[in-house]
């Protein structure tokens, strides 16, 4: 809970000066990301969704993030044919700036549901790009995300000397 706080705080201070359609996407931006944190994943979705729709009513450019939040709402809820648009969304429009970190959390995501839809060569193929991307990249945890999902797929498979590497990182 500790980011909600911050993101509640964000949303609060965008909110007080929200006086047009951007500003007012951002604070439902950042108040879906706030209830997903909260495990309130169809308001979350709601939020998000109206965020979006105002950012392209003003024709504003929808980045990554905004997508990869929409994708794990969705995927909270089940609704995983709309998390995989969503994150492939995010992987086509990740940030410049940023676009490690979205590209990665968008494979894991794409990687989770594929494991889950015991389609688990996808998944392979999924976890394996973002793990390489990760290689050198400063946020072990995506790293490690990626590498729980190689280590389950292998074990599955019968690789289990392939599985034991990945649970050791």
């Amino acid at each position: 809970y500790a980011n909600a706080q911050t993101y509640w705080e964000q949303a609060m201070a965008t909110w007080q000066i929200a006086n047009d359609d951007e500003k007012n996407a951002d604070f439902l931006f950042k108040q879906g990301r706030v209830l997903l944190l909260q495990k309130k994943n169809k308001k979350a979705l709601d939020a998000l969704t109206e965020a979006k729709l105002l950012m392209e009513a003003s024709d504003r450019y929808v980045n990554g993030d905004w997508y990869w939040y929409i994708g794990q709402a969705n995927e909270q809820l089940g609704k995983d044919e709309e998390a995989i648009a969503s994150y492939q969304l995010a992987i086509e429009r990740a940030p410049t700036e940023n676009s490690q970190g979205i590209t990665v959390r968008g494979l894991y995501g794409l990687g989770q549901i594929s494991e889950k839809q015991q389609a688990y060569e996808q998944a392979l193929a999924y976890y394996e790009e973002g793990y390489k991307i990760t290689q050198g990249f400063p946020l072990k945890e995506n790293e490690m995300d990626l590498a729980n999902g190689l280590y389950r797929i292998n074990k599955r498979k019968g690789n289990h000397q392939s599985a034991l590497e990945y649970l050791e990182i």
